[in-house]
């Protein structure tokens, strides 16, 4: 089913789960808030939230930040793991604090992973681990997020949650506003105020916190304070990373096809990528990556047909999630709790 699944079939359990979706509003009492504008209280909002989270429904609830304004690089690898030293390689992957995606998908290049990286270190030292199992392997790095909209649940009149979208380019960020990032990583609690548990934590008052969000919203570090569901337990069981050759089109068609993309609900994530190092470079011609979502490989196969007919029939490859292995978010690396004067 499309819908999220929850335990009494409720239209506002569903609506509640939209809502913490798209993000918490910057007031004191964001769950009242919701409760207020939903018709129920904001003791039965918290309840049902906490509900998704214990139940394993709701992944995370905290801080979405954009990495790329932080300092950080996104790199994407895929590689050939197979047999025990595979396993020992995946294993050993998985265990890096920087790697935060990890799947195995149908493919020669079978195991896909993400790297957050501040400069190329993380991302070439993992190129190093990767030559040293002598394994098949692409890395790519994102040069431009088209797409970034994670939705997974739907209300109760079948919207989807509009989630994250930026296209723009990273602006410069001061120390200042890192001190705030590192404020706003604090908050991660349901509870009837949130915001007033963060700031205790980082020895500032709740109304300093919500003006230092104020100004990392505005200059686009955080993108939303809210929850991640699990999109299985959702009801999107089959998956897919396509990957696209639109080296060959000029600017103008490429940035036209991707931006067509923005209007699909199942298309989630969708980056221009260029390879920075790989075993395979005259083999891997690809620059376009989208991840799509479906309830059955029906489905999904439908799914690809129509983004097939967006780009004009380029080459591309289907890479279909056989299981998922590590997922977590980014985190300011190093985080301190560190005190941060008023913002300029």
């Amino acid at each position: 089913m499309r819908e999220i699944i929850c335990p009494d079939g409720s239209a506002v359990f569903k609506r509640i789960a939209g809502e913490l979706e798209r993000g918490i509003q910057l007031v004191e009492k964001p769950f009242s808030e919701i409760g207020a504008r939903l018709g129920i209280s904001g003791e039965s909002t918290l309840s049902m939230a906490r509900g998704m989270r214990d139940s394993g429904l709701m992944r995370r609830f905290g801080t979405f930040f954009d990495y790329r304004k932080l300092g950080y690089a996104g790199y994407l690898f895929g590689a050939s793991a197979l047999g025990y030293a595979g396993t020992e390689m995946t294993e050993r992957i998985c265990r890096a604090p920087y790697v935060t995606h990890v799947y195995e998908r149908e493919h020669a290049l079978n195991l896909w992973f993400t790297v957050l990286s501040k400069g190329n270190e993380n991302a070439d030292g993992m190129c190093g681990l990767l030559r040293s199992y002598g394994c098949d392997f692409v890395a790519l790095r994102a040069s431009k997020m088209i797409k970034l909209r994670p939705s997974f649940v739907r209300d109760a009149d079948g919207e989807s949650g509009f989630g994250d979208w930026n296209d723009g380019e990273p602006d410069v960020f001061d120390h200042c506003a890192m001190r705030m990032a590192r404020s706003a990583a604090l908050v991660s609690g349901i509870s009837e105020r949130p915001f007033a548990d963060a700031a205790r934590l980082s020895g500032i008052t709740e109304s300093e916190l919500i003006d230092g969000l104020r100004y990392l919203f505005s200059c686009g570090i955080v993108r939303r304070i809210g929850a991640s569901f699990d999109h299985y337990r959702a009801g999107w069981h089959s998956n897919s990373l396509c990957a696209f050759d639109l080296s060959g089109a000029g600017i103008f068609v490429r940035e036209a096809a991707s931006v067509a993309v923005s209007d699909l609900p199942w298309a989630s994530h969708c980056y221009i990528r260029e390879l920075c190092d790989s075993e395979l470079s005259s083999k891997w011609p690809y620059n376009l990556y989208i991840m799509l979502h479906a309830v059955s490989d029906g489905e999904l196969d439908a799914r690809e047909r129509h983004l097939l007919e967006i780009f004009g029939g380029a080459r591309f490859v289907s890479l279909r999630t056989k299981r998922e292995i590590k997922k977590s978010y980014f985190r300011i690396f190093g985080e301190e709790r560190l005190r941060w004067e008023n913002r300029p």
